[in-house]
């Protein structure tokens, strides 16, 4: 019986497993956390809730853009045109706030 592959096996070294685990660890944690964070933002962030409860109508267009208003204090276009939105006579359209707050995602 040939036994030369036998042989061979006890003089190739042997393979540190643990490395491979630790780095299959590192990969799963930073997987969960990018994960967890583009969670977070597409379901936690004021913008996401309002926009969330928009589309509910548990709150109303106009109260919606009151909301808004809160939040845009930096850039003063869009304060100008959250105002117009929120105090004109007519109540402003879900969908001209849905597309404010698309736009109010990049100033943010």
């Amino acid at each position: 019986m040939n036994d030369a592959p036998l042989r061979l096996f006890d003089i190739l070294p042997m393979v540190d497993h643990s490395s491979h685990a630790a780095l299959m660890l590192i990969v799963a944690l930073t997987l969960l956390f990018t994960l967890s964070i583009a969670l977070w933002y597409r379901y936690f962030t004021p913008l996401a809730k309002l926009q969330r409860a928009l589309l509910n109508h548990s709150i109303t267009p106009r109260q919606g853009c009151h909301q808004l208003a809160g939040m845009m204090t930096i850039n003063s276009a869009m304060v100008q045109e959250i105002n117009r939105l929120r105090f004109q006579a007519a109540e402003p359209t879900l969908v001209e706030v849905q597309r404010f707050i698309k736009r109010a995602r990049n100033v943010l």
